[in-house]
């Protein structure tokens, strides 16, 4: 598929102010900056959150995501183009629907031609991104556990606990937790945090196995009143990137910022290359 997947790097929630964790809150901005294999500094993400909803920033700076709590929903936003997108654990399902629908329309299609023809349509589809078979099929679930490990290590002023990711048995990811209480996240704050991890969880039970391997989500966002202040990301046993919280501002942010844009017109979710989706 053309569009690339949503995908975010680790999120967390955090609160700053004299009542920990009364019934004042204040909202909150915080910055996850990325460091590749080779030590050079990489693109950075922001999350803004107030009490309910949850706001991404995209490091390209073109794209947002909304999450609404109180309807379940995320609202993307395409920002240079004044338009948004609503996704929700129902669309995403009938998204897959039509993906494999559309899988073998084009492989119906693809059986009646010649093989050289066959071959050279392939290709084409391949090079424009519209590889469906590789997406939809031929792949099976990954197998995620989360593994305590006892170790506890030193993250800036945090003494952390690690966890670590396995996807079929391989380490994939070592999260850095720590207690909220240490990060002044209050109530409201934390469970938003959790609702949203549940929200993304229901998005991924659509995939299938091969496009959940592709997108490579094992997302941890909220455990056992913990939360990421660093992530360590793995391919083949050595050491990909690294995800750490470098910023936190407990600033009160424009509740603007977690609607849809006055102006912004709602278009459909593709689907496909030159399909024109589905509400």
């Amino acid at each position: 598929m053309k569009n690339k997947p949503l995908i975010l790097s680790i999120a967390s929630i955090l609160t700053a102010g004299t009542a920990m964790l009364g019934s004042a809150h204040a909202d909150n901005t915080l910055t996850y900056s990325k460091t590749n294999k080779d030590g050079s500094p990489g693109e950075s993400q922001k999350m803004l959150i107030q009490a309910g909803k949850m706001r991404v920033d995209m490091p390209d700076g073109k794209n947002a995501m909304i999450y609404d709590a109180a309807i379940d929903k995320i609202f993307i936003l395409q920002l240079s183009e004044k338009k948004y997108m609503t996704m929700d654990p129902a669309m995403m399902e009938k998204m897959m629907g039509a993906l494999t629908g559309l899988q073998a329309q084009l492989e119906a299609k693809l059986a009646n031609m010649p093989e050289a023809q066959r071959e050279q349509m392939r290709a084409m589809m391949s090079k424009m991104g519209a590889g469906l078979p590789g997406l939809l099929g031929g792949g099976k679930t990954p197998v995620i556990k989360y593994v305590e490990t006892g170790r506890k290590e030193k993250v800036g002023d945090y003494q952390t606990q690690v966890v670590e990711v396995l996807e079929d048995g391989k380490k994939t990811i070592d999260y850095y937790l720590v207690d909220r209480s240490d990060l002044k996240i209050g109530d409201v704050e934390y469970v938003t945090l959790q609702k949203f991890q549940v929200f993304l969880g229901k998005l991924m039970k659509s995939l299938p196995g091969p496009m959940k391997q592709k997108m490579k989500v094992q997302m941890l966002l909220a455990k056992g009143n913990q939360l990421p202040v660093k992530a360590d990301h793995f391919e083949n046993s050595k050491l990909k990137r690294t995800d750490q919280l470098t910023d936190i501002s407990a600033k009160n942010l424009d509740p603007a910022l977690f609607e849809i844009p006055e102006g912004f017109q709602q278009r459909q979710m593709p689907i496909g290359p030159g399909a024109g989706g589905i509400q």
